[in-house]
């Protein structure tokens, strides 16, 4: 089997790598001959976000335009397309179009956040809306032969469009994503967030109970891929830069993960990545009790779930006080990746549905 993976955005962008890249090696050894092609290119999915180079920006855009309608073309070669999130990251759904008109190969449409809730760029505002053409994903729907959901709140909208749905979600290599077998006991313990500019600002929704929470523990905020330096009156805060070769340390060096979300359409469209990753690498995390985080999260087993600022404080202070129940649900959070969040487990549900769409 042929497939080509058709992406939006490159492998430093998350949802690429863990809804595609990590998958390759599977798919080879089974012998499947696996392309990937990404719209952006790492050297405008890194300008894309900042406010200068726009005359770069567009000609590099310009380009990743035409490359892409030229790399259309080889979908010929192909047997079964694989697009995550859109093809292009402007404009109508034109490849996905060409693929399904002309090419007639089938498509796999994959997604992983509440993409067709229209939103307004903090870098770009409005006008980002109109370029990305937010009612083409209803289009993509409808022209592929499956889709494949994140989590079940996806799946409740596309069913609405095409019943060919499954859910798979998003989840990490465990053989990566491992607990440090000589991970001793800080004497300060170690908050920590990993994000990315976009979403620095639910972090900031729990700063002022972490303010308070300093008030009675000694503890480190680390954080990572901030838009800006986290800051709180009397608190080490640890800033650093996302880095992807050292994604998987990031994790490790923390003792207990953060989580927090708002309750809104978009928040209830993720996949919890960020939970499992804690799990994972044997950390308990705090979450907030929205979309899946409650099904990811089993309260008080295997992590904590919060919604008031008043339980975030509780929540963390029994983290903080108790070394054995932070290794308790650490181990129980491990034991749920291992069950059900975990490349092994989902990769062959992956290759049964590309396969479900080859027409002989």
């Amino acid at each position: 089997m042929k497939i080509l993976f058709l992406s939006s955005y490159p492998n430093e962008c998350a949802g690429t790598r863990y809804r595609i890249m990590q998958y390759i090696g599977y798919l080879r050894e089974r012998g499947c001959d696996c392309t990937v092609r990404s719209f952006l290119t790492n050297k405008l999915y890194r300008m894309l976000y900042t406010k200068e180079q726009r005359t770069r920006k567009m000609l590099e855009m310009l380009f990743s335009i035409a490359k892409t309608l030229l790399q259309s073309i080889k979908a010929f070669n192909y047997d079964v397309i694989v697009v995550y999130r859109e093809a292009m990251l402007l404009g109508p759904p034109i490849i996905e179009w060409w693929i399904s008109h002309v090419v007639r190969k089938p498509i796999v449409f994959d997604f992983d956040d509440a993409i067709f809730i229209p939103f307004e760029s903090l870098t770009y505002g409005k006008i980002a809306n109109w370029l990305r053409c937010f009612g083409k994903y209803e289009q993509i729907i409808r022209m592929s032969s499956q889709v494949i959901a994140g989590n079940e709140y996806l799946r409740d909208y596309i069913v609405g469009f095409n019943p060919n749905v499954s859910v798979i979600p998003t989840v990490v290599d465990t053989d990566l994503f491992m607990p440090l077998s000589d991970k001793k006991m800080s004497k300060r313990p170690v908050l920590g967030w990993i994000g990315s500019h976009s979403t620095t600002r639910y972090l900031e929704m729990i700063l002022p109970a972490l303010g308070r929470l300093a008030k009675q523990y000694d503890f480190v905020l680390k954080v990572v891929g901030a838009s800006e330096p986290a800051k709180i009156q009397g608190v080490e805060c640890i800033n650093h830069a996302w880095q992807l070769d050292r994604e998987v340390e990031d994790f490790q060096s923390l003792d207990i993960g953060l989580y927090p979300l708002p309750d809104d359409p978009w928040a209830r469209g993720k996949c919890g990545l960020k939970a499992i990753q804690y799990m994972a690498v044997g950390i308990p995390a705090v979450c907030s009790a929205v979309g899946v985080n409650k099904e990811i999260v089993q309260d008080g087993v295997n992590g904590y779930l919060a919604e008031t600022e008043g339980e975030w404080i509780t929540k963390l202070e029994s983290l903080l006080d108790d070394h054995e129940l932070r290794r308790r649900l650490g181990a129980t959070g491990r034991a749920t990746v291992e069950e059900k969040y975990s490349v092994k487990v989902q990769a062959p549900r992956l290759l049964e549905i590309m396969s479900s769409v080859i027409v002989d």
